[in-house]
């Protein structure tokens, strides 16, 4: 999952240059240290993922199986995986203008939250946890975010 993320955000941060001009730094939206407790233990950011676009954070060597992720998006990309993906995405209510979960696989989720002209997909990847553990971690994690914007 860790190398599905990492290459979606290097394809966000190529795809999408022009979020760079209109959104905030991605990495900027959180500190370590909300990334290291949503992810229960200690985080640093991905060398070569960090953009305006992009940032991802993973273990260190006492906690290598968990990483984190934002990606701004267009908020067209919302509505596209909505329409294309909608019976297999989970509503998620109180969150930006709107929010859902994607389910992927191994008990982890991508959460697309809407919130003005963009898209944030969040992702909390725990390889100990359940899905409703990472569910949980996303849901907080996008929170706190959402206070930055």
């Amino acid at each position: 999952m860790r190398s599905i993320t990492l290459l979606a955000l290097a394809a966000a941060a190529v795809t999408f240059p022009s979020l760079a001009v209109h959104a905030q730094n991605a990495c900027g939206l959180v500190t370590v240290a909300q990334v290291s407790a949503v992810a229960g233990g200690s985080m640093h950011q991905a060398p070569g993922l960090v953009s305006t676009t992009g940032c991802a954070w993973g273990g260190d060597a006492e906690t290598p199986k968990r990483s984190v992720s934002i990606s701004i998006r267009p908020s067209s990309e919302y509505n596209t995986v909505k329409s294309r993906l909608g019976s297999m995405l989970v509503a998620v209510s109180s969150l930006g203008d709107s929010a859902f979960f994607f389910p992927t696989k191994h008990n982890n989720v991508m959460l697309y939250v809407l919130k003005g002209t963009h898209v944030y997909v969040v992702t909390v990847s725990v390889a100990s946890n359940t899905l409703e553990q990472n569910e949980s971690a996303e849901r907080t994690f996008a929170g706190e975010m959402l206070t930055h914007l």
